[in-house]
């Protein structure tokens, strides 16, 4: 049984025609979002290089690292805080296209909703179908917290255990990640990291490809890109499992923060359990990766007892 929104967006409002514009429009979020982030940190590298001979000592050891009373490079720290200010400034060059899409995919909801047919005398469901049809929204929460929780720790360590993020790629990658105090890489990470992509590819990209594709082969789509844009093999496995939840999510709430949420839930607890598993190992193992990736399973086979047809 396909969802409604699913069926009323293919037979109750007619989807526009893609074009080779259409495509560049929509690259161009994504392109300009890489290249003002990019070219941004690097300017904010720059100014803080002019900057070091005129900060106070205390400051200067907290911000670069010296050879030879030279500064050579910046430390964890800075270098964290810099990535951070650089997603900030890529998300803002596409905020206001992408909030502007946002808009348009809740008008068009709104429009949608016209069309939902009035169920009359409809027999009640049973078993876990009415359940969850009764469930009050508090339970679709929980669910998805579980849920989120389970797949983001569940698949990081199926992939940590299986080898996958062993790629020279991937430890670059995660050496800066944790170069810096857990605190500042929980913020740039797990909160910042998150918002941004979520502005950029479900906020602006996802929501563009719905004008112009059924909702399941713009989700298809726009997870191909996000995680494309991820660059190795561990986190562009990792990022199309999570970007498609995560779609999920936005369609199921009908509500871009859904899918904020969901992206800096995962986020800040998978960076918070890599801490955890150094301290103590013996957490990471396949039978906890196994238990939390059946639980995210079990959540999502609840959630769409609920509202059927979305997956």
């Amino acid at each position: 049984m396909q969802s409604e929104a699913f069926e009323l967006q293919s037979k109750g409002l007619k989807l526009k025609k893609f074009t080779f514009r259409d495509a560049w429009t929509m690259m161009f979020i994504f392109l300009l979002f890489v290249f003002v982030r990019t070219f941004g940190e690097a300017l904010v590298a720059m100014f803080m290089s002019l900057m070091e001979p005129h900060l106070p000592e205390a400051m200067k050891q907290a911000i670069y690292i010296y050879t030879d009373g030279v500064a050579t490079g910046f430390t964890g720290n800075a270098t964290v805080v810099m990535t951070g200010i650089g997603f900030i400034i890529g998300s803002a060059a596409v905020l206001k296209k992408s909030l502007q899409l946002i808009s348009e995919d809740r008008k068009r909801r709104e429009e949608l909703a016209r069309f939902k047919p009035i169920e009359v005398n409809a027999e009640p469901k049973k078993g876990i179908e009415g359940y969850m049809g009764k469930a009050p929204v508090y339970v679709d929460i929980i669910l998805f917290v579980l849920a989120t929780i389970g797949a983001a720790l569940g698949i990081g360590m199926l992939f940590d255990l299986s080898g996958v993020t062993s790629s020279e790629s991937y430890q670059a990658v995660a050496k800066l990640q944790y170069s810096c105090a857990p605190v500042i890489g929980v913020i740039v990470y797990g909160l910042i990291a998150p918002a941004a992509e979520e502005i950029v590819f479900r906020g602006g990209i996802f929501n563009y490809l719905k004008r112009h594709f059924p909702i399941r082969l713009a989700a298809l789509f726009a997870v191909f890109i996000f995680a494309f844009y991820h660059g190795n093999s561990a986190q562009t496995g990792y990022a199309f499992i999570m970007g498609s939840f995560i779609c999920y999510g936005y369609e199921y709430f009908e509500d871009f923060r859904a899918a904020l949420f969901i992206h800096m839930g995962a986020n800040t607890a998978a960076y918070i359990m890599t801490y955890v598993s150094k301290a103590y190992p013996a957490v990471r193992n396949w039978g906890t990766a196994l238990v939390l990736v059946v639980v995210a399973g079990v959540c999502v086979y609840l959630l769409n007892k609920k509202k059927p047809g979305i997956v």
